[in-house]
């Protein structure tokens, strides 16, 4: 995953959430909440004229429900969903599993000899890329899935006649995985991670960011895992995952474009009807445990033969917290536009650097997160005088400089980003699954207006002064040199 473009978009979400209508009519009206007997939750919203859906489907299973020693698995776990079924992906599913079944115990004995070769037996009944074949013959479009911190989501958009056939596939592939070619998807995972975490720059900064800012706890590493966890996991290291975690209280789904309400929720009960529950104690409703408070400054240098980059992070508290509405709005007068004031001063006035970007709520919303500035400076010896013009700037909103001007354009472009989003069925999906199964509600987004109005120039001032102090800062750069 591109750690610099995960950040962004999240910090796009976050920034989309005004509602006061959706394609002219208000979205309250237009959702329907539908929840199956087994307890998976629903979001329906019937609209637009061409015949086509948007289908998405979020699991409660990211980074965040990983522990030490088995990190990366929910983000394996979305690789290996496409892999197919019992039913799709294979000949003889009945000597495929014989065959997996030995593999897993050659695994556990240590016997990679005979891991080997079992998966070349195993080729013989494997029907490659079988499953999303189907999807593609049938009009998909922005088939994919992603994983984060917080979620694993599997989306595509296809045509309003193969609404059923969308059903029969992803039931399959949430509730009926066959794991196959496992050890294979590992290694491009191995390769994503060097990708990722050795040789892209923002990558190691990032991974180091985490690592300094929270020390402990599952938001320390990144969402693919580390090295030598990803190479130690097993089959059933995945199977244990995602029997724990992908049940029905820990999914929700939404579809949203030319669809029949009535007819959805009996085709929902007869395919995603069957995923089974965990109840009360299903692992996603379990609380997570606590930020421990940062006690004093952190810093941390990396070293890469790169260009270089410095980033800060502020720990702060998730939604639907008060003060993480006032952190959207600070995200927009520091660093979004040309006019905004960390922008102005480091590219425009005193040309140190060639970017500067800010992210609210990185790298999840699940448990208390940071709000993140990114500098690419022009040159390494103005790094110090980065953080210099950084700190001044944070001081200055601490005194109340923040002008009635800046927050009416801060609340706009807050609003006007939403509306854009609402056009799209594939973005409103996205906007009320995540909502749903971070805040407990896809109605955070109906509130986020009200909540933004509520905003006065001394509740941005207060948050900044709390917030922006030394004992709460970790500040990490890249520079220059041999890893």
């Amino acid at each position: 995953m591109n750690t610099r473009f995960y950040i962004l978009r999240l910090a796009a979400l976050f920034l989309a959430l005004s509602v006061g209508a959706c394609s002219g009519g208000g979205l309250e009206k237009k959702v329907v909440e539908f929840k199956l007997k087994n307890g998976m939750k629903w979001l329906l919203v019937k609209r637009g004229y061409a015949p086509v859906f948007a289908g998405i489907v979020q699991v409660k299973a990211g980074g965040v429900d990983e522990t030490l020693g088995k990190t990366g698995l929910a983000h394996l776990l979305e690789h290996m969903a496409f892999k197919g079924t019992s039913k799709i992906g294979t000949s003889d599913f009945e000597e495929e599993s014989s065959i997996m079944a030995k593999m897993d115990e050659a695994a556990e004995a240590g016997n990679w000899d005979e891991v080997s070769r079992l998966m070349e037996e195993q080729k013989k009944y494997i029907v490659p890329s079988e499953l999303w074949d189907i999807f593609v013959r049938n009009g998909a479009k922005n088939l994919n899935a992603y994983t984060n911190k917080d979620v694993t989501a599997y989306h595509v958009e296809m045509p309003s006649t193969k609404l059923e056939l969308w059903m029969y596939l992803m039931s399959g592939m949430l509730k009926d995985p066959a794991f196959r070619e496992f050890y294979k998807e590992r290694e491009v995972v191995l390769e994503e991670y060097r990708m990722s975490q050795e040789t892209d720059p923002s990558g190691l900064l990032f991974t180091k960011l985490l690592e300094t800012a929270y020390r402990e706890g599952p938001y320390s590493w990144s969402t693919i895992g580390r090295k030598e966890d990803i190479q130690s996991l097993k089959r059933q290291d995945l199977i244990k995952f995602h029997d724990a975690l992908y049940t029905a209280e820990c999914m929700v789904g939404a579809i949203v474009g030319d669809i029949d309400i009535k007819e959805t929720e009996a085709l929902l009960e007869k395919y995603f009807g069957d995923i089974k529950g965990g109840g009360y104690n299903a692992l996603c409703k379990r609380d997570l445990p606590p930020i421990p408070k940062q006690e004093g400054y952190r810093e941390e240098k990396v070293t890469f033969d790169a260009e270089p980059l410095v980033a800060f992070a502020f720990h702060k508290p998730k939604p639907p917290a008060f003060d993480d509405y006032v952190f959207d709005m600070l995200q927009v007068i520091l660093c979004e536009g040309n006019s905004s004031r960390l922008t102005e001063r480091l590219v425009k006035d005193l040309k140190l650097a060639k970017t500067v970007e800010c992210s609210n709520s990185y790298p999840g919303a699940r448990m208390d997160n940071l709000f993140v500035i990114y500098v690419e400076p022009l040159k390494a010896e103005d790094i110090g005088r980065i953080k210099d013009v950084v700190n001044e700037e944070l001081e200055k909103i601490k005194r109340d400089s923040v002008r009635q001007d800046e927050i009416k354009m801060a609340k706009n472009k807050i609003k006007t980003d939403f509306l854009l989003d609402l056009d799209s069925n594939f973005e409103l999906g996205h906007t009320l699954v995540y909502f749903e199964n971070i805040t407990g509600s896809w109605r955070y987004v109906l509130d986020h207006e009200k909540m933004l109005d509520k905003i006065k120039r001394k509740d941005i001032s207060s948050v900044a002064a709390r917030y922006f102090v030394p004992e709460n800062t970790t500040v990490v750069t890249l520079e220059r040199g041999s890893k």
